[in-house]
């Protein structure tokens, strides 16, 4: 009985051919290699000059000068919008840009 060296096929299964060893269609590693030592997955390039839809709330405080610890008071407060994912809080880039442009910011 053959067995299991990789997660997600048997030994073995792999197409073999005269001058090459067989390999695994889903981690590009041989038969039987073990799935940590395959090399790194590459990341998708992405365009330089797509502008981010959202901001951390530093990047915000950046981009507005402010400091951070400023940007988390106005977040608390609501003057900031922000998403929340899980534990991270994102600025949409939409809203904070219209948030800038309405001429009632910062007047009392």
């Amino acid at each position: 009985m053959s067995t299991n060296r990789h997660p997600i096929h048997p030994a073995g299964t792999g197409k073999s051919r005269a001058a090459e060893p067989p390999t695994c269609r889903h981690c590009g590693g041989l038969d039987g290699d073990d799935p940590g030592t395959a090399s790194p997955v590459e990341p998708v390039p992405t365009e330089p000059d797509e502008p981010k839809l959202v901001f951390t709330v530093e990047e915000a405080a950046s981009a507005l000068g402010i400091s951070r610890g400023l940007a988390y008071q106005l977040v608390k407060t609501g003057d900031i919008p922000t998403l929340r994912f899980g534990r991270r809080l994102l600025v949409p880039r939409a809203r904070l840009a219209a948030l800038l442009s309405d001429p009632q910011v910062g007047q009392c």
